[in-house]
């Protein structure tokens, strides 16, 4: 099998499980020509057919005419929302990872609903892990983390959106592999495992005001959030480093003895930058741009943000309040060297 560059860096292949059928579900309409979805199997190319059983979702794949036509797909992707973007695949009848771990997450609600005692679901939740193993990667930092995570990809996260369970492409009549690794993403390492930036430190401020993140725990809710800022090339070799300035939300809930992510919570933030910004369709985790870079070593950075879930921002009647007596408090701190 050949390697899959597209002038980008190879990844490590996580062998793949499917799922169950009732699991997965899409809703083919008018695909793009360019796009095809195919099956491969024994390391042969068939047109996908309209079977939803197990078989066909484990090995179907997105066939292209060119390496061209790949990456127009990716600068396309890159400009749509998370939502958009699995809307689009839901389109093709595909069902990618992204797709595939919105399932496991549904899965893992049904399992603690239905666990008699920590000890079932324990057992439960051990088998779950096993089952989508192939496929994920489990936050092995905080063992009270239940949820699974997409590993990291070097060229970004946008290729869960790409590749389905067999983590393959077609180009032409030639397959080639989109290999993950096997860590966590940045952007979940920087909110879900131990070694949050800035975790503990908090400002001279009375309130003491937590510095760049924070980690809350209220009732059966948990909210974390996070600052940082990722080098993006943007010119050529030797030109300045530009670092742009992202957030961080999750959100996660108590399920038995640990936590797992809360898909059904939204985000806002208030900020000099942000003023008033919701942030939908977030389904419990999600990562922007704060609308700010720092392009020179003497560039800083620092602002007081405010941040709420959907269940603090919102009043009775569901009407967005911004309301900052009820909202967590976070001293943004960056500079040009915070990377």
């Amino acid at each position: 099998m050949k390697k899959f560059y597209l002038g980008l860096v190879s990844l490590m292949l996580i062998m793949l499980h499917s799922c169950s059928q009732d699991e997965l579900e899409s809703t083919p309409i008018n695909e793009p020509q360019a796009i095809k979805v195919v099956n491969i199997i024994d390391g042969n190319i068939s047109t996908a057919n309209t079977r939803t059983d197990d078989a066909n979702y484990a090995t179907m794949a997105l066939q292209f005419n060119s390496e061209a036509e790949v990456q127009e797909l990716l600068d396309d992707l890159k400009e749509m929302s998370i939502d958009e973007r699995l809307k689009f695949t839901d389109s093709l009848g595909f069902i990618s990872l992204e797709k595939l771990l919105r399932v496991a997450d549904e899965e893992l609600d049904s399992l603690g609903a239905s666990a008699t005692s920590e000890a079932d679901f324990r057992v439960k939740h051990a088998a779950y892990k096993e089952k989508y193993s192939n496929f994920f990667i489990f936050n092995n930092q905080q063992e009270d983390d239940l949820s699974p995570y997409i590993p990291t990809s070097e060229e970004g996260d946008i290729y869960a959106f790409l590749v389905g369970e067999n983590h393959k492409i077609v180009i032409g009549n030639v397959i080639y592999d989109i290999n993950f690794s096997d860590t966590m993403r940045e952007e979940d390492a920087l909110l879900y495992c131990n070694n949050l930036k800035n975790d503990n430190e908090v400002s001279t401020r009375a309130e003491n005001i937590p510095v760049n993140s924070f980690k809350i725990i209220s009732g059966s809710k948990k909210t974390t959030f996070s600052g940082s800022v990722k080098y993006e090339n943007l010119g050529a070799e030797g030109t300045p480093k530009l670092y742009k300035l992202y957030y961080h939300f999750g959100a996660q809930k108590k399920m038995w003895y640990g936590w797992k992510r809360d898909s059904a919570r939204d985000f806002a933030i208030t900020s000099k930058n942000n003023t008033n910004r919701f942030i939908g369709n977030a389904g419990g985790n999600i990562n922007v741009y704060a609308n700010y870079y720092l392009g020179r070593p003497t560039d800083v950075f620092s602002e007081l943000a405010y941040v709420w879930t959907d269940m603090t921002l919102k009043d009775a009647n569901g009407t967005a309040t911004y309301d900052k007596n009820k909202a967590y408090k976070c001293q943004i701190n960056m500079s040009y060297n915070n990377q």
